[in-house]
C-alpha cells in the first residue's frame, strides 16, 4: 500500500476515536455578495441579522471591493469580528472552491451560511441551528432548495469538500448531494424564501404567523466509513499525480481498488460519492493505460448511468425535484444517455424546470 495512503488512513482512524469537545459557538458565512446596486445596504442588513446568532462573520467579496466606502459596514467591523475573503472574477460565487476558502477561515466547526441577498427570518435561523444534523437547509413545496442557505458541521463533513474537488466545476448543490447526513425542513405553503432586494421589500414575519413556523423534516442518512472516504481520496490523488507527471494512469491495482470502493458506496446508498469515482475515469479515459480485468470504459459509463438513475429514483420518492433536475442534467452533460433516454430526459428536464421556477423557494 502506498505510504501516504497508509498514513492518511491511520490518521483518520485516530481522529475518529479521539474525544472531541463539542462547541455551541457558531461561525457565519455570507455568500455571493456582488457589489451591485443597493448591494452594500442589503449586505449590511444581513450582517445585522446574522450577528445575533454567530461569533464571527466571514464574507465572500469580489476582487478589489473596499468596505470602507460604506460607513454602516465600517461601524459593524469595529464592533464585531468580520473577515472578508476575496474570490477571483473567474470563480462562481457559489462554487465549492469558494466555499472551501470561506469555511477554512472559520474558527468554529458549526457554520451558518446564507446568501447575502436572500431574506431569512430570525425564526428560520433559530430552527436551522438547533438541528442535530451535519448539513441542513429549507425545502420548498415543489422540491426546490437554496444551497446557499444552510447549517453545516465542517468536522463531520471534513472529507466531502475533498471529494468534490477531485472533479472540477462543483457547486454547493453538489455539497448536498455528496453528504451522507442531511436534513431538509419543508416550508408550509404559506411561507417562502425570496430575494431581499430593496428597502420596499415586505419582510418575512419572525413569528407573528404561527403557520410560517411549521416545518416538515425530511432526513437522509446512510452508512459511511470515513476510512473508505480517505482511501478513495488518496487513491484518486495518486492517479491524478500520475496523469500530471507521467501523462497516464499506470497502476491497474489502484484503479481496481477505487472501482471496488465505487461499488461499495453505491451499495450503501451513497450514490453521488460512488459516481465521483466513475466520473473521474470517464473524464480521463484517454489517460488510462490499462483497466482491470472485466472493466472497460463502456462498462464504467454504463455503471455511471445506472448510479445516476438510481439516485434520481431515490429522491423522487420524496419529491426532491431539484436533485432530480441536477441528476438528469448530469446524464446529459456527461453523455451517459442511451438513445432511448434522450426524449424522456429532455421532456423531464423541461417539466422540472417549470415546476422549480414556481416554487415558494426561489431558484439560485
Amino acid at each position: 500500500m502506498h505510504n501516504s495512503l497508509k498514513t492518511l488512513i491511520e490518521n483518520a482512524g485516530k481522529e475518529e476515536i479521539k474525544k472531541r469537545k463539542e462547541s455551541q459557538e457558531i461561525s457565519g458565512i455570507i455568500l455571493g455578495f456582488d457589489n451591485q446596486k443597493n448591494g452594500d445596504k442589503i449586505l449590511l442588513k444581513q450582517i445585522i441579522r446574522l450577528k445575533k446568532f454567530v461569533k464571527e462573520l466571514i464574507i465572500s467579496i469580489p476582487e478589489n471591493w473596499d468596505s470602507r466606502e460604506n460607513n454602516g459596514l465600517k461601524n459593524e467591523e469595529e464592533s464585531f469580528t468580520i473577515k472578508y475573503v476575496e474570490r477571483s472574477k473567474k470563480s462562481s460565487p457559489f462554487s465549492v472552491l469558494v466555499f472551501d476558502l470561506l469555511q477554512k477561515s472559520c474558527i468554529y466547526d458549526k457554520i451558518l451560511f446564507v446568501s447575502y441577498n436572500h431574506e431569512i427570518s430570525a425564526s428560520k435561523i433559530e430552527k436551522l441551528i438547533i438541528q442535530e444534523c451535519s448539513l441542513c437547509t429549507f425545502l420548498g413545496q415543489k422540491g426546490n432548495f437554496l444551497p446557499s442557505i444552510g447549517y453545516y458541521d465542517k468536522w463531520i463533513n471534513r472529507f466531502n469538500i475533498q471529494i468534490l474537488k477531485i472533479n472540477p466545476g462543483k457547486n454547493l448543490y453538489d455539497l448536498f448531494r455528496v453528504s451522507s447526513d442531511k436534513l431538509f425542513l419543508k416550508l408550509s405553503s404559506t411561507d417562502s424564501i425570496k430575494e431581499w432586494v430593496s428597502e420596499k421589500t415586505k419582510h418575512q414575519s419572525d413569528g407573528s404567523n404561527l403557520m410560517k413556523n411549521l416545518f416538515v423534516p425530511l432526513k437522509f442518512q446512510s452508512e459511511l466509513d470515513p476510512q473508505d472516504l480517505v482511501k478513495m481520496i488518496a487513491l484518486l490523488q495518486v492517479l491524478k499525480t500520475d496523469i500530471k507527471e507521467k501523462g497516464e494512469m499506470l497502476s491497474k491495482f489502484r484503479i481496481q481498488q477505487v472501482l471496488l470502493l465505487s461499488r461499495k458506496f453505491f451499495n450503501s446508498g451513497n450514490f453521488y460519492i460512488a459516481y465521483q469515482i466513475l466520473l473521474f475515469f470517464i473524464s480521463n479515459k484517454s489517460k488510462i493505460k490499462n483497466l482491470p480485468e472485466n472493466w472497460s470504459i463502456d462498462i464504467i459509463a454504463d455503471f455511471g448511468r445506472r448510479q445516476l438513475l438510481e439516485e434520481s429514483q431515490f429522491y423522487s420518492k420524496d419529491n426532491l425535484d431539484r436533485f432530480r433536475f441536477l441528476i438528469l442534467n448530469d446524464l446529459q452533460s456527461h453523455q451517459l444517455m442511451k438513445e432511448t433516454d434522450v426524449g424522456w430526459i429532455e421532456d423531464e428536464i423541461s417539466r422540472l424546470q417549470k415546476i422549480l421556477s414556481k416554487d415558494n423557494i426561489v431558484c439560485l
